[in-house]
Parts: C-alpha cells; sequence; structure tokens
C-alpha cells in the first residue's frame, strides 16, 4: 500500500499569485531535493497518509475554492499522488498545484488531473541552486493548454542576467 509523507493539512487563504485570497485546503507534501536558500518552509516532522486516510482528511472540509497540493515538493511522490488524485476525482474538486516545475516526467503523469498549476521559476542566483532553464522550459511546454502561472523570488542575491 502506498504511502505520502505529509507535514501538515489545513484550510486558509492563498496569500500570493492569481488566486491570491481564495479559500483553499493546503495538503504539504514533505520533501523538496532543490534546497533553495530562501526556503520559508523547513520541514522536520510528517505523517504518512494513505490514500484513503488523505482522501477523509481532505472530506473534513467544506466551501473552498480548491485544493492545494503543495510542500516540499508534492511532484517527488507522484505515483501516491496519481493514486489520490484518481481516488478524489469524483469529488470534483478543483486541484492547485504548487511545484518547483523541474519534475516534467513527474508532472506528465499528473497533468490531466491537475486543474491549476503555480510553478516557482528557480533563479540560481536567488535560490543558490540550479541552474534549471532546460528544466523549467520543459515543464512549461509540456504544460500548454493548463491554467499555469509563474512565481520567483527576486531577491538581493538575485542577478540581472538571471
Amino acid at each position: 500500500m502506498k504511502t505520502a509523507k505529509i507535514a501538515e493539512i489545513f484550510e486558509s487563504i492563498q496569500g500570493e499569485g492569481l488566486y491570491l485570497g481564495e479559500r483553499q485546503v493546503f495538503v504539504r507534501f514533505f520533501g523538496c531535493s532543490v534546497g533553495c536558500a530562501f526556503c520559508d518552509t523547513p520541514l522536520t516532522h510528517f505523517k504518512e497518509y494513505t490514500v484513503e486516510e488523505l482522501r477523509a482528511e481532505v472530506l473534513r472540509f467544506h466551501d473552498y475554492h480548491s485544493l492545494c497540493l503543495t510542500g516540499g515538493e508534492p511532484l517527488e511522490q507522484v505515483d501516491f499522488l496519481k493514486d489520490f488524485l484518481e481516488n478524489i476525482r469524483d469529488l470534483r474538486i478543483k486541484v492547485y498545484l504548487e511545484t518547483n516545475g523541474i519534475l516534467v516526467d513527474a508532472w506528465r503523469k499528473v497533468m490531466s488531473l491537475v486543474d491549476i498549476v503555480a510553478m516557482d521559476f528557480k533563479l540560481p542566483s536567488s535560490c543558490r541552486c540550479g541552474p534549471f532553464w532546460q528544466e523549467h522550459e520543459s515543464f512549461l511546454k509540456a504544460s500548454l493548454g493548463k491554467d499555469v502561472f509563474i512565481k520567483m523570488v527576486i531577491s538581493h542575491a538575485t542577478l540581472d542576467e538571471d
């Protein structure tokens, strides 16, 4: 039985991007292999959920715009994510994925099950990682036709060439 490492599940208001101000249920997946210098989500603990357990948690919430899958990086647990999204399809919940836009092969496995994508564009000078230019380009090309928008962190470390 597949499980996922989930750091937290909560309801809140989306605080950034095109859906700013919308009520969402957030499922924060544990783990991210990028390690951005500016990461504001230091994950230190998690609980393992089966697909059925996570579905039951999501069903506790009502009257929200969308289910926000965030992290960490949800696509690092893509096999579970695919099973989960297929399992909740009958609920007709709008699915909003926050991702680093690097894991295009994983994205292709679930893209038909996701409605909205908030992609974090990782500028090498800001995140002190990467570069991920090619991965981001591939991810965005694969996302044509989806509701996608890009977010990026601009800091004092950001170089003009980025």
